[in-house]
């Protein structure tokens, strides 16, 4: 059996004019809260934020360009320049932060090969 949908010759038509009642008086409601409370400690700060910073690309690509112009082929020589920037003799790339990245292409802007 084939069902179509027809379209039907009438429209529907209002009841009545829809308006607030006139003696309708407001509700006092207030939501009870259902199984065990949740206390929260207001004397906590807010914990620090686990979301990333995240790296400027513009300033990546930066670094990529002073790595290629300084013939830098492999990390031990990329690390000399950092460990140079942050004047720490153990400083490694986990040490470059992204709020440091466009300092450190600063940096490089000095060295020639």
């Amino acid at each position: 059996m084939n069902a179509q949908a027809q379209q039907q010759p009438f429209q529907a038509q209002p009841q009545g004019n829809a308006e607030p009642q006139k003696d309708a008086q407001p509700q006092e409601f207030q939501a009870q809260p259902v199984g065990a409370p949740v206390v929260q400690d207001e004397s906590k700060k807010p914990e620090k934020s686990y979301v990333p910073v995240t790296w400027d690309q513009a300033e990546i690509q930066r670094t990529h360009q002073h790595k290629a112009r300084l013939g830098i082929k492999d990390d031990a020589q990329f690390t000399q320049y950092i460990r140079d920037f942050l004047k720490n003799d153990k400083a490694t790339f986990s040490d470059l932060k992204p709020e440091l990245l466009k300092d450190f292409n600063d940096h490089l802007e000095k060295f020639t090969v």
